[in-house]
């Protein structure tokens, strides 16, 4: 393990890690257990740097129903009349929800008619990947 100070003094720890022939890169144990890693994470660039976060799981039970971004749009229209407020919010609230079942179905049907094996799909998603 190496310990270097960023230009602010944090402390930087460096670990190598390894990066196999289908690009799969296996992070240090160490990393992985203080970052609480439980299955995603999240991968920047920030210039010439891949920074990796990880993904914190919902809570169960917790659902993100973007209600932020349906009040947000909702008070940005000047149209609406404060009294028409909570009305509009759930019909959009309402609208939105029905949209993303609409999708989710219509994913699912897709999904049951694809015919590709899911090396197929791999490389259809990421490029062809030859071991070297």
């Amino acid at each position: 393990m190496v310990v270097e100070r960023t230009n602010d003094s944090t402390p930087m720890e460096k670990r190598l890690g390894k990066v196999s022939s289908k690009r799969q890169l296996t992070i240090p144990k160490e990393f992985y257990d203080r970052l609480n890693i439980v299955k995603d994470v999240e991968m920047v660039m920030e210039g010439d740097a891949l920074v990796i976060k990880p993904i914190t799981p919902p809570v169960e039970n917790e659902f993100d129903d973007f209600s932020d971004l349906i009040l947000q749009s909702i008070v940005e229209e000047s149209s609406i009349h404060r009294n028409d407020m909570l009305t509009e919010f759930r019909k959009r609230q309402e609208a939105f929800r029905l949209g993303g079942k609409a999708l989710v179905e219509d994913m699912i049907k897709r999904a049951k008619k694809d015919t590709r094996t899911s090396e197929e799909i791999d490389n259809d998603l990421f490029g062809e990947i030859h071991d070297v």
